[in-house]
């Protein structure tokens, strides 16, 4: 798939439900979760702080291949409300 193409179809990605089934804290502050959206569950998935951009990113589960780089396996669309909406559960479900 070329890049325009891929982009165009990021764009009809369409959630209409979501939902963060486990969270766990690792001791360096990672936090490992499961997550349902649109029914395919998704496992190990990692909120991680950006200290540079006093942010949280979301990493998806990956595989290193033979070249040595890192290649996604699971990936969707993620909106600032999405994201949102996730930290603010998984804040929910550690507390």
């Amino acid at each position: 798939m070329k890049k325009s193409e891929k982009k165009a179809n990021d764009n009809n990605f369409e959630l209409y439900d979501w939902d963060v089934l486990r969270a766990h804290e690792f001791d360096g502050g990672d936090i490992s979760f499961d997550m349902d959206i649109n029914g395919i569950k998704i496992y190990g998935m990692i909120l991680r702080w950006n200290e540079d951009k006093k942010e949280y990113w979301i990493a998806f589960p990956s595989r290193k291949g033979k070249d040595g780089k890192y290649y996604s396996h699971a990936w969707f669309p993620v909106s600032n409300e999405l994201q949102k909406g996730i930290e603010d559960r998984i804040e929910g479900m550690l507390s």
